[in-house]
């Protein structure tokens, strides 16, 4: 069994203050000679009110929207191999971070960025370089991007997802402030907590040791801060404690992987563009249903999904999903996770599940 941990995680308030103080002192090390600059990734929805202090500095501030596309990340690094920055700060949700994990290593490492992702049917280009180190401040409750070692692409050409996957790009320092989650909506929070509810339960499966603790111990908190969260947005007891079970299903990625529920979302939303947490949302109660002793826990997941909003069949609102399609780009380029998880389905199973996700399961 293999433990991997590397990132320090610090828990608490006022954290951008604390990390501008320390960044501000920080010796460089084997760069103390070296006057280097500093790229800072801050969430679209978060540029009106991130810090004054991050803006004060002598920073290069880089707005980022949506999930990251091998488009956007090869045209910032592009031409830039030697000068790339001595740090990256990503202030956001998963994709903000994900969005730093792939340009640390693309920023030294030539190629396009979709070269260095490990896809199913062919293996990732070796990175050659250590990535650029990164730090990560969640402003989400939902990927536990900030512990893990994988960064997730869209291919917008292919129309399929792919996974950076080295564990030189596990952030050096993640900071869980709560008060930084504390302006997501209701809404918002519902979706990226079942985004950390599938990586509990997905990860569990694996059998390994640290998985199986960090995932159960995830929805446990996740289970009794939910609805506190929802009610009272701005409740920070309940915050930190959903940034602590997210971070821990972070953990449980980190060592056990994901199955069927994100193979399916990641399909449908490279294919369909639809926001990963939606597409998880969907997914994750047509599989657990037809996995042997997730049936109880199915029924409650489903419960609680009605109860919060994300009930709704995806082909509400995306009325053109193939349902043939998406099967069939899941057998061919997510046999892993299939792999992975403990009941291995037929394409007709997997076909039955797909028409659950697209057109509901009540």
């Amino acid at each position: 069994m293999i433990f991997r941990m590397p990132t320090k995680v610090i828990i608490g308030e006022n954290l951008i203050e604390q990390m501008i103080e320390k960044l501000t002192v920080l010796p460089l090390g084997k760069f103390k000679h070296f006057v280097g600059y500093t790229v800072v990734l801050i969430d679209k929805a978060l540029e009106s009110v991130v810090s004054s202090r991050i803006k004060e500095m002598n920073w290069d501030i880089r707005i980022i929207s949506g999930e990251p596309t091998v488009k956007e990340v090869d045209q910032m690094i592009s031409g830039a191999y030697e000068l790339a920055p001595i740090r990256i700060i990503a202030i956001g949700g998963g994709s903000t971070i994900d969005f730093a994990k792939a340009l640390s290593v693309g920023w030294v490492n030539k190629g396009s960025i979709w070269e260095y992702t490990n896809l199913s049917y062919r293996e990732a280009k070796p990175i050659k370089y250590n990535p650029v180190p990164v730090i990560a401040v969640p402003t989400t409750s939902g990927s536990g991007s900030e512990v893990t070692s994988g960064a997730v692409l869209i291919n917008e050409e292919l129309k399929q997802k792919g996974t950076i996957e080295d564990d030189r790009i596990f952030p050096k320092i993640a900071y869980l402030d709560p008060a930084l989650c504390a302006t997501m909506p209701p809404e918002l929070t519902a979706i990226t907590t079942m985004d950390a509810t599938a990586h509990a339960m997905e990860a569990s499966f694996s059998g390994h040791k640290v998985a199986m603790w960090a995932g159960l111990e995830a929805l446990k908190v996740m289970g009794k801060c939910l609805i506190n969260v929802m009610v009272d947005t701005a409740n920070l007891e309940a915050r930190a404690e959903m940034c602590w079970a997210s971070m821990l299903s972070g953990v449980a990625i980190a060592h056990g992987g994901t199955t069927v529920p994100h193979a399916i979302a990641e399909v449908i939303g490279a294919r369909y563009g639809i926001p990963h947490g939606e597409a998880v949302s969907a997914s994750i109660v047509p599989v657990l249903t037809v996995t042997d002793g997730c049936e109880e826990a199915s029924k409650h997941l489903a419960k609680l999904l009605v109860n919060i909003g994300l009930g709704k069949p995806l082909s509400e609102e995306y009325p053109d999903i193939s349902v043939d399609e998406v099967v069939d780009t899941i057998l061919q380029y997510k046999f892993r996770p299939l792999e992975r998880h403990p009941v291995k389905f037929t394409k007709a199973q997997l076909k039955d599940i797909v028409k659950e996700v697209v057109y509901g399961w009540h």
